[in-house]
């Protein structure tokens, strides 16, 4: 994944996902249809964007694997967003959940330099050429968000996603053993972290609740 200049969309994608975030906060559960449709439309996006190139070899190419696994994940959730089943409210999120946002906020910033080198400008947080146009640095955000959300959220569509970000994440650990894209490879950590929890998540739901009706259940003995 290399930098790239994304223009309006650069500019519009950041900025809306923080406006839509915002609109959570003030509306609440009015807002579940809008950020499906958001998702959505961001992974037809990147499909197009992230999986087109020029090489110098090959000349035109499609990633097509890429391709139709964001086309997938687009069409997904904007179903998703038809049948509103994705519900979203910051309230009686456990404090635990919110450990991710630190990794969240590294995806959103994307802070590396034309040379992969960190670069902590805090102006790529409203104009990251990456965040909004790949699939690495804006999944661990959606995924985030639907781990605050949670099991509020359409259990299929939330799967696919963790699961594809999981394989991302595991793909781009690679850069780890290059000394030129070590960065990279942190950058990918958050994908990688997001998407494991997210996938775990639904078994640790499940048992806490478990442990909850044999407390409930022992009480009333």
């Amino acid at each position: 994944m290399r930098r790239r200049g994304g223009g309006l969309l650069a500019l519009s994608l950041p900025n809306g996902t923080a406006i839509i975030v915002v609109l959570i906060i003030a509306f609440q559960e009015k807002m579940g249809r809008v950020l499906a449709a958001y998702m959505g439309l961001n992974y037809l996006v990147i499909a197009f964007v992230q999986t087109m190139g020029t090489t110098e070899k090959y000349g035109f190419v499609i990633h097509s694997g890429a391709l139709i696994t964001y086309l997938i994940l687009g069409i997904t959730w904007i179903v998703v967003a038809f049948k509103t089943e994705l519900g979203t409210s910051f309230r009686d999120v456990p404090l635990s959940r919110y450990l991710l946002l630190p990794l969240a906020l590294l995806a959103f910033w994307a802070p590396y330099d034309a040379q992969v080198r960190p670069y902590f400008n805090p102006l790529l947080l409203l104009t990251s050429p990456d965040y909004g146009l790949t699939f690495c640095l804006t999944t661990p955000v959606f995924l985030f968000l639907l781990v605050l959300f949670y099991p509020r959220v359409n259990i299929f569509a939330y799967r696919i996603t963790a699961f594809n970000g999981f394989l991302y994440g595991l793909f781009n650990i690679a850069h780890f053993f290059d000394p030129k894209l070590r960065w990279m490879g942190v950058l990918h950590l958050p994908l990688l972290i997001t998407s494991l929890y997210a996938l775990i998540l639904p078994r640790i739901s499940q048992r806490r609740s478990q442990q909850q009706v044999r407390r409930r259940g022992s009480g009333q003995d």
